[in-house]
């Protein structure tokens, strides 16, 4: 019933940005969104259906993930704020911020395919907790350059901060939910609780990312060198 709610949100979603949008790649990525959602559905049910290995719910849960970030996104590009013009500033530090940006997501979405393969029984826990040992300094060390280099950027400044607040909780629910997972027998519904809270909140991370990317993308100009060897 969710699946299906969300899914009329989306086609609503599509046809409101053909509709009212002028950008083009908007209006691409609304339909390529409604395109996720369906392709999402089909995955899970064929899951639910046919009992299919551990590699297709793998995929369906970081489809699911690749999915909010993307309405995420949306919210960002068609918020007031965006309209506005951007306040540049520019990159110095190695490597670069902008460079960065994009590989935190990726680390992010692996770590998101190590939970989803560990509940699905492909893997071992460890796998994810040491990728949560790699992601999470990773994402300390993007937040602190953004703070450090532009410490007066309201746009840069709150998208890391929310990033770093968001990452602290789903490292705290991780530790939580493997000690629930230890004292199962005797609570299993602390268990389910603490671990749905864990990946949503993962989704929420993810997002975040997502978010800080845009705006180092859109806000931070290259470093000078690379822009005079170009």
């Amino acid at each position: 019933m969710v699946a299906t709610f969300v899914g009329l949100l989306t086609i609503g979603l599509a046809l409101w940005l053909t509709k009212s949008e002028d950008r083009a790649w908007m209006r691409k990525l609304g339909w390529i969104c409604l395109g996720a959602v369906i392709l999402q559905g089909v995955l899970g049910g064929l899951t639910v259906l046919l009992l299919l290995p551990p590699a297709v719910s793998v995929s369906h849960a970081c489809l699911a993930q690749l999915f909010f970030s993307t309405t995420v996104a949306i919210a960002v590009f068609t918020s007031k704020s965006w309209t506005e013009c951007p306040d540049m500033v520019q990159d110095y530090g190695t490597p670069s911020l902008r460079a960065l940006s994009v590989v935190l997501p990726t680390l992010l979405l692996a770590q998101v395919a190590l939970g989803a393969a560990f509940r699905h029984g492909a893997m071992t826990v460890m796998a994810h907790v040491i990728g949560a040992i790699v992601v999470a300094p990773a994402v300390l060390i993007v937040c602190a350059f953004v703070l450090h280099q532009f410490p007066d950027h309201q746009v840069l400044r709150k998208s890391a901060i929310t990033l770093l607040a968001i990452t602290l909780a789903q490292v705290l629910l991780g530790i939580g939910a493997y000690l629930a997972r230890l004292e199962a027998t005797a609570n299993p519904l602390a268990m389910v609780i603490v671990t749905v809270a864990h990946v949503a909140t993962g989704a929420l991370t993810l997002a975040a990312s997502v978010v800080l990317a845009i705006q180092i993308r859109r806000n931070v100009r290259e470093p000078l060198h690379e822009t005079v060897a170009a």
